[in-house]
Parts: structure tokens; sequence; C-alpha cells
């Protein structure tokens, strides 16, 4: 049996044929020089695999080629790495400084890549709610926030308008004209309020838009309809777009398109096969936020 110095590579193992090297780092090259391998009557010594002298020789036949002992050696050592393999192979679910998970994409969505794991990450905590921009004074660069009209659907310069909602554009895309606001009653009795296109007065509201404020203060409940909801859901996203990009899965341009192509009936084209309602839109929308 030979004897290894203090500075030999740790574990050698000689005299039995090795089935498990436990790794103690996770390099090939590392790998590579702390296997014996007894197959080829080696043994360590110190840093070098050696032949052991009193040990027969191998005569292979004539034209005969070599074992390709350093591939030998690489892919026991592979076999042995299985921790190494799934973390590489577990990297695109996590989070990163400059792009958003994997799991919370549309294409992470669609792959089925959404089980929870200990380290997936949570999507919800990715952006805010609808509640939370309503009642957060500091919107993102490139939308007003504004306040909300007065009963007689009005704003005044103490109390100015936002952005409208079907003027809210980016990337060359802009918000359908799907909310306009309407007064009901008069003097005290006047109320404002935002109409849909499922509203029968919708057309009668004329030109007078509602800003992303007033769609986002819209009631939900018993009241709610799916166009507003879906306004909401898209508002929220749009916000959450502009402030937490790159990290967030969506950009403007992504929630704008996919609400317009799905307000009024329509479907969104996720890929060649796939194609989304307005429902399914508004869930993923909601999958992005808590």
């Amino acid at each position: 049996m030979a004897t290894f110095s203090p500075d030999s590579v740790k574990h050698c193992l000689s005299g039995i044929e090795a089935r498990r090297y436990h790794l103690l780092t996770t390099t090939a090259a590392e790998v590579r020089t702390r296997i014996c391998r007894v197959r080829s009557r080696q043994y360590c010594n110190g840093d070098h695999m050696m032949s052991d002298p009193n040990l027969p020789k191998d005569t292979p036949a004539t034209g005969a080629k070599r074992p390709d002992l350093s591939r030998r050696r690489f892919t026991r050592a592979g076999a042995a790495a299985p921790v190494v393999l799934g973390s590489l192979i577990s990297t695109p679910v996590l989070a990163t400084g400059d792009r958003p998970p994997y799991n919370c994409t549309i294409s992470g969505q669609m792959s089925g890549n959404v089980s929870q794991k200990p380290t997936t990450p949570d999507c919800k905590v990715l952006g805010k709610s609808p509640g939370f921009w309503k009642n957060h004074n500091g919107w993102p660069s490139g939308v007003l926030r504004g306040s909300l009209p007065g009963n007689n659907c009005s704003f005044t310069t103490t109390a100015p308008a936002g952005t409208w909602f079907n003027s809210a554009s980016f990337g060359g895309a802009t918000f359908a004209d799907a909310f306009r606001r309407k007064t009901y009653g008069s003097n005290n009795t006047a109320t404002c309020k935002v109409l849909d296109l499922g509203d029968s007065d919708f057309g009668a509201a004329g030109p007078n838009k509602a800003t992303l404020l007033q769609v986002l203060n819209t009631e939900g409940g018993l009241n709610d309809t799916t166009y507003k909801a879906l306004g909401r859901a898209a508002i929220a996203s749009l916000l959450n777009a502009l402030a937490f990009t790159p990290t967030y899965p969506l950009s403007p341009k992504q929630v704008i398109d996919m609400f317009n192509a799905v307000y009024n009936g329509g479907t969104y084209k996720v890929n060649a096969t796939t194609y989304w309602n307005a429902n399914q839109v508004k869930t993923y929308f909601e999958s992005l936020y808590g």
C-alpha cells in the first residue's frame, strides 16, 4: 500500500475499484486529479498518477487503441456530481439582478415551470396591487397620478387630472378607448361614474375620458365587471412594469398590447397554438402582484 505525503491529493483510493468519491469542489479539473483508477493499474503518488511496478502489465493486442483514461476518469467523476449539475439546471428559475424569474414569465407559465419549490421565487412579490397604486402618490416616471374629479366629473387646478387611460402610450402602443366618465344627477346629488364598453351609456358619455386613477378607483364586488377588473389589473401591471424594470416579467408595451387584444372580446396570441381570453390575461396580470 502506497504511503501518501501530507500534500497528496485528498482521499486517493487504491487497491479497490472506486465506486463513489465525494466531491470537495465543483470543477472538472479538480475532479480528474482526485480520482485514482485501479483498473488502469495506477496508484496515487503525490500529485501524479504512477504505474505500480509490482503489478503485471496489460499488453494490448496489435493495432488496438489504449483506453482513454482521462475520459474514463472524467466520466466516472461526472456520475458522482449530481448536486453540481442539478444546480446548473435550476438556474433559469432563480431571480437575478437583470431579468425576471423565468417561472413568472409567460414562457415559464407555458412550459409548466410553475410548481413551487424551495428555490422558486414567488411571483406575487414582483409587483404591487391596484389598491396600492390607488393610494400611493409616488407613481413612476411617464405617467401622472393626478386627483379624482369632483361629483360633476370636473377637474380643477388644485385637483388636476392625471394621465388619461386612452392616452397612456409606451413603445408605440396606446391603451384603447375603453373607459369614459359621466355625471349622473345634478348639484348636491351629482355623482361621477366610470363607464366601460359593457355600460349602455358608454356612447352617451361622449369624449369624456377617464383617468388611470379613476379606473383604479372603480368598485369591485357585486358591481364589478370584467372590463373594470381587467382595467384595474392592466393599470397596476403597467405601473409595475415602469417601476420595477428589468425584473418585472412584462414591459409597458406588452401590458398595453395584452389589454387591447382582449378587452372587447378578442384573444391575445401567446404562441403559435395558444391564445388567452380576457379572464386568462387578467389572471396572469394578477399572478404578478399580491
